[in-house]
């Protein structure tokens, strides 16, 4: 490792980065950002270099993207110690899943993988990096938390990590077995799952320590040790590679994701939406494979397709100050679409009901110590971006899928609900999952209905029934009760809407496919979003979410994708009261057009 040993002194970084700066960019005018880091052109051996002075950060107007338009070159930080995601080989050569991803990245956005410069980070000084702007992006394993969140954002997850138990293939049956057992730990970060494990199980192990995976593993071999603890992405690594190795356990899971600026939704669109790409077309399938030794587990992106690239991306940044505006007024106004039951609907007195209502009274509750305090706005469908842009509502609910195209004119939460594609049947037809619908006939609406979509989903779940077109859904419906037809496969909101008030129909527990439901919210606002996604991390961990979600729903909850750590952000916006307030009648406010409404009365 020799090639690591080199270190080019400050004032050669500063000038070597000005000569990038003028290559890459032809001499156009960029913010002043030193250089005096590790940059790594590709097949170029990565050079650490000292530090230099903190960097000035570009105005916070000017977008991510177009510093990588100015400079033409995509700008990532990654870690140089995350095998099998980044590392540094025997020649020297940055190699890894993270780094193939951050090519394709350059790849796809500047026409080539040599467009991209790599910049040595550590999971600490990442953060520094993305805040001050010296990066784009960065990953090599970083793990999504909820400390991080407060500072940076974050893609979506593409890859699960965390602290596993490897063992000799077959030696132990499950954890308790390790009872008395020889243990070994590589890094003292793994400490804290070791001591978790023994009290959950209440058992005691002998703990030793080793200074690498690789002497770890063979103690392992050897019978020197019983088990080892360590990231889950190195040891199921270790175990696709030898068969006389096996991961007995994940002892917890910690989702990985591409570390990005804040309050620059654009780029974080981008981002995601290529990042989509790359699961559906294969490429990560093809990179996980390659680097893990295994088939990737399957990965889910933004539901959708379109076609965003870089030049299309603003070359400025609007922030938006709703935290703000939210804090200083005590209040939420959340619009909604009534017509959304059972997600978020009026009852009999025109008051709002609902699974979304109730999580949006909850936040209230937990924000201001008033559930009064959310005002539910009723909006027109399709009106939510309008609303947005217009400041007459802070966050909306409803059936607001996180779709790739509804990332473009507004920014999500973690999804709270999966809808998607599903079936109704007769309830007293006997039929209880989807595969027992093969050879059965299943009405569609083909207007609101992709036929394509819904044979590819049939294709991906492994059903096989006949596919039956109607003009509408109460005619589809009509057929399923008069016996010619078994199902009917719509949206499933609308279909457990239909069934609430039918009372002869039910929606199959089974999704054909999955639409993530999300709280929306405006654009460029990092800590408006910090502050919902936050809560519900809150709420998940606690059990609040999935109490509310019983309300309204007979299946399981949704997995909410748990983020590990304390987060540094108050979620609460005043001062907590001694107990929690009830939830009286919030209120409601009707919009007909885009135009401000009002003030609501007291």
């Amino acid at each position: 490792m020799g090639h690591l040993n080199f270190s080019y002194g400050r004032r050669a970084a500063c000038l070597l980065g000005a000569l990038l700066l003028m290559m890459a960019s032809g001499c156009s005018m960029l913010p002043s950002i030193n250089l005096g880091d590790t940059i790594a052109r590709i097949a170029a051996t990565p050079i650490p270099v000292d530090d230099g002075p903190t960097p000035t950060p570009p105005p916070p107007t000017l977008s991510t993207a177009a510093l990588v338009k100015m400079r033409s070159a995509l700008r990532v930080g990654i870690r140089f110690d995350a095998p099998p995601l980044a590392s540094v080989d025997d020649d020297g050569n940055l190699i890894g899943l993270d780094v193939d991803i951050a090519r394709e990245l350059a790849r796809r956005w500047l026409g080539s993988p040599r467009n991209v410069e790599f910049v040595q980070v550590t999971s600490n000084s990442a953060l520094r990096r993305i805040q001050n702007r010296e990066v784009d992006l960065a990953l090599g394993g970083l793990v999504h938390s909820r400390p991080a969140e407060t500072y940076a954002d974050f893609s979506l997850s593409y890859l699960q990590d965390g602290e596993a138990v490897l063992i000799r293939s077959g030696a132990f049956a499950d954890v308790r077995s390790l009872a008395q057992r020889t243990l070994t730990y590589i890094d003292t970060s793994s400490l804290p799952a070791i001591g978790r494990m023994q009290i959950a199980n209440n058992m005691t192990v002998t703990l030793q320590s080793a200074p690498s995976y690789a002497s770890a593993i063979q103690g392992l071999l050897d019978g020197e040790t019983d088990a080892i603890v360590g990231r889950w992405r190195r040891l199921r690594t270790a175990a696709a590679q030898n068969g006389a190795l096996a991961v007995l356990t994940v002892l917890e899971q910690q989702p990985v994701a591409i570390m990005l600026p804040q309050n620059d939704s654009d780029w974080a669109d981008l981002v995601n939406i290529t990042l989509s790409a790359m699961i559906n077309d294969g490429f990560y399938a093809e990179a996980y494979q390659r680097w893990f030794g295994q088939p990737a587990p399957p990965a889910a992106g933004l539901p959708g397709q379109i076609d965003l690239q870089l030049a299309a991306l603003p070359d400025t940044i609007t922030p938006r100050a709703v935290y703000e505006r939210v804090r200083a007024a005590n209040s939420v106004r959340i619009g909604f679409n009534a017509q959304s039951d059972p997600l978020a609907t009026l009852d009999a007195n025109g008051q709002p009901i609902g699974y979304m209502v109730d999580l949006s009274r909850e936040l209230s509750r937990r924000w201001f110590q008033n559930a009064q305090a959310a005002q539910f706005i009723a909006l027109p469908a399709g009106q939510i971006a309008t609303a947005f842009d217009n400041d007459t509502i802070d966050l909306a609910i409803g059936d607001v899928a996180q779709t790739q195209a509804a990332e473009r004119s507004m920014d999500h939460s973690i999804p709270v609900y999966v809808s998607g594609l599903s079936v109704a049947v007769i309830n007293t037809s006997g039929i209880a999952d989807l595969t027992s619908l093969n050879g059965a006939r299943v009405g569609f609406v083909q207007e609101t209905t992709d036929a394509a979509a819904l044979e590819a989903a049939k294709q991906t779940r492994g059903v096989n029934f006949l596919d039956v077109p109607f003009p509408d859904l109460l005619t589809a419906l009509g057929a399923l009760r008069e016996g010619q037809i078994q199902g009917v496969a719509a949206e499933r909101v609308t279909l457990l809407a239909l069934a609430r008030v039918s009372g002869d129909i039910l929606v199959l527990v089974d999704r054909l496919n999955a639409t993530p439901i999300a709280i929306a919210m405006p654009e460029q606002d990092s800590a408006l979003r910090d502050l919902v996604n936050l809560t519900l991390q809150e709420m998940a961990s606690d059990g609040t979410l999935a109490a509310i979600y019983r309300r309204w729903f007979d299946d399981a909850p949704p997995t909410v994708e748990q983020w590990p750590g304390e987060a540094t952000r108050d979620t609460a916006l005043i001062a907590p009261s001694p107990t929690p307030l009830p939830s009286p009648t919030p209120v409601i406010v009707q919009i007909d057009t885009p135009t401000p409404p009002p003030a609501p009365a007291p």
